[in-house]
């Protein structure tokens, strides 16, 4: 499941991969430009109700949209299989353009984020911050972009820019 599947490219071209892949995004217009047909209009929150569970959760650039961080987790846990990941991408506190411009965004260090995952039960796996803008780049992926990202998830490779930046890969295991 991709929450905030802009034009649905990543979740396209996990489908090309024969990975059963399905997003929603909140931007009607978004939806209906979509590259791929297993995105709906959804917006997520604590009343979002399916019921499916899911090997993976995506969230590209939209954690801190979603409000206080507990309960959001707490929610996509309840959404996962027992061995399922959350795959969050995000910028870091140190983006300091990210925060003065939007002063209610909360953003979260990789201590404060093995502290929360502590709380909610989930294990933090990885925490890679990079300087480039891996938001745009996981929303306008390619196959091969999208492999790397899928390796980065199951352990088998980091991702090539790391340098200390302002964005971040997240990986959290239930």
């Amino acid at each position: 499941m991709d929450i905030g599947s802009d034009l649905g490219t990543f979740v396209n071209d996990l489908n090309l991969l024969g990975i059963d892949a399905e997003g929603i995004e909140s931007e009607q217009d978004r939806v209906d430009s979509s590259v791929s047909p297993k995105i709906k209009c959804a917006t997520f929150g604590l009343d979002y109700s399916n019921n499916k569970k899911y090997d993976l959760i995506t969230l590209p650039q939209v954690i801190y949209f979603l409000g206080d961080i507990i309960p959001m987790l707490l929610k996509l846990k309840s959404m996962l299989n027992p061995d399922g990941m959350i795959f969050i991408v995000t910028v870091t506190p140190d983006f300091d353009h990210h925060v003065s411009k939007y002063p209610n965004h909360t953003l979260y260090s990789k201590n404060e984020y093995s502290e929360i995952c502590s709380k909610v039960g989930l294990k933090l796996i990885d925490y890679t911050d990079f300087k480039s803008n891996i938001g745009t780049a996981f929303n306008n992926a390619n196959i091969l972009s999208v492999i790397r990202i899928l390796l980065f998830m199951t352990g088998l490779k980091k991702p090539i820019e790391k340098k200390k930046g302002n964005n971040a890969y997240i990986l959290l295991r239930n």
